[in-house]
């Protein structure tokens, strides 16, 4: 966790890299435009998060099919985060993959109360 802001930071810096490269290589003026202001977005997003002292923590919660998973992953995209998902976690306890289904109804197999 300590080194997430820096690798956060490196990623960002290799993908600006990446598109000032490509801009180079296009056929285009728009093209070459396109890639180079996502090289700028990224060396911005670099930059806030080199500047970034504190840390928060989002919880999310909410009926199952409601978009808790979609918008967290919109939320990893735009800021360095990491998602720990319980249903995901709740699985791996029980030796079971992501996409593995438990065949537990509520109150039973790996949502019982010792479970939880």
């Amino acid at each position: 966790m300590k080194l997430l802001s820096l690798y956060f930071v490196y990623r960002c810096l290799v993908r600006a890299k990446v598109a000032v490269i490509l801009s180079k290589e296009r056929d285009t003026d728009d093209a070459a435009q396109t890639d180079l202001a996502e090289a700028r977005r990224y060396c911005d997003m670099a930059k806030r998060q080199a500047a970034l002292r504190t840390s928060c923590l989002v919880i999310m919660s909410g009926l199952a099919g409601s978009g808790k998973t979609r918008v967290s992953g919109q939320l990893m995209a735009a800021m360095p985060a990491i998602r720990i998902r319980s249903d995901l976690e709740r699985k791996r306890i029980f030796g079971l993959s992501e996409k593995e289904d438990s065949a537990s109804d509520l109150e039973s197999g790996i949502y019982t109360s010792e479970a939880s």
